[in-house]
């Protein structure tokens, strides 16, 4: 598989990399830096937009705000105008683009889930995925139950076909509780 041709190959700009900065934007600073995945970033409010700079970069991205049912959210502005959680940096590229301008698939739909090698491929892609989930997960039990975060991570065990971790975790909840 070449890896030129997955999204995951990208480096990847994530809104949620920025609260801080966007925090000082909403509290009204007119400027805020930073470092991301060990770049200088600048948050700057221009005439009444919020715009990131990226230290390598020589482009400037509209962090767009749009009200939502308890307040107002950042979303970080293609160039094609969609509104979006992530920007992609392709290897050849010199922009961040969404993943609709980008026009790569993630890498398991590439994959044949239904032969003996698809599946190995498969299902060690979804270990090192939910390995990483199960890490940004603090804390696994609040008030003698599962914490919301714990909970989705067990879901996305139990749809990739890892019940062994299901039932072992009920197993302990049982014990907690009983």
């Amino acid at each position: 598989m070449n890896n030129k041709q997955v999204l995951e190959s990208c480096t990847v700009l994530d809104i949620h990399d920025f609260k801080k900065g966007l925090n000082r934007a909403k509290n009204g600073y007119e400027n805020s830096a930073g470092t991301w995945d060990g770049l200088l970033y600048f948050i700057n409010r221009i005439e009444g937009e919020v715009w990131l700079s990226i230290e390598d970069s020589k482009q400037h991205i509209l962090m767009s705000e749009k009200d939502i049912r308890f307040g107002t959210r950042y979303f970080l502005t293609c160039e094609c105008g969609r509104l979006v959680n992530k920007l992609y940096l392709p290897l050849d590229g010199k922009k961040y683009i969404c993943r609709h301008c980008v026009q790569r698939p993630y890498e398991l739909t590439t994959i044949n889930r239904h032969s003996k090698h698809g599946e190995l491929l498969y299902r060690t892609n979804r270990m090192i995925k939910l390995s990483k989930v199960r890490g940004r997960v603090k804390r696994m039990f609040h008030n003698g139950s599962f914490t919301k975060g714990f909970t989705r991570y067990l879901h996305m065990c139990d749809k990739a076909g890892f019940k062994n971790e299901v039932t072992e975790a009920n197993k302990l909840l049982s014990a907690v509780s009983g």
